[in-house]
C-alpha cells in the first residue's frame, strides 16, 4: 500500500494544482507526502486510493460485481447465477486458496 502510494503521490505531484505549468514542482516520496499534507490534500487523496482499492467495481461486459478487501485476503464476486467468495492465506509459493461457491435457484416467497 506505502509503495501505490507514493508512486500515486509522485504522479499527482506534476499534475496537482500547486504545480505551476511553466515551473512545475516535482515531488517524490516522503517529500510530495509533506507538500500534499501542508496543502491539505493528503487526507482526500488517501481517501481516494482506498475506495479504489476495497470499492465494489462492476464488470460491464460480464454483469459481474467484484469486491476485494486486499489487506485480509479475501475477494467476492457477484454474478446474475450467484455468489463466489474467496479468501488467501499465505503468499507467494505458500498461498492457500479457499473457495466457496453460492447458486443462485429461485427469486420470491411461496409459488411465486
Amino acid at each position: 500500500m506505502k509503495t501505490l502510494l507514493l508512486c500515486i503521490v509522485s504522479a499527482l505531484a506534476v499534475a496537482s494544482s500547486w504545480a505551476d505549468p511553466v515551473h512545475p514542482v516535482t515531488a517524490t516520496g516522503s517529500n510530495a507526502i509533506a507538500r500534499l499534507k501542508a496543502d491539505g490534500q493528503f487526507d482526500s487523496l488517501q481517501a481516494a486510493i482506498t475506495a479504489a482499492r476495497y470499492g465494489a467495481k462492476a464488470d460491464a461486459a460480464s454483469g459481474d460485481v467484484f469486491a476485494a478487501n486486499p489487506s485480509h485476503g479475501f475477494s467476492s464476486r457477484f454474478s446474475p447465477t450467484g455468489l463466489r467468495l474467496t479468501a488467501r492465506t499465505g503468499d507467494g509459493t505458500n498461498a492457500v486458496r479457499y473457495t466457496s461457491e453460492w447458486r443462485l435457484e429461485a427469486v420470491g416467497y411461496g409459488d411465486a
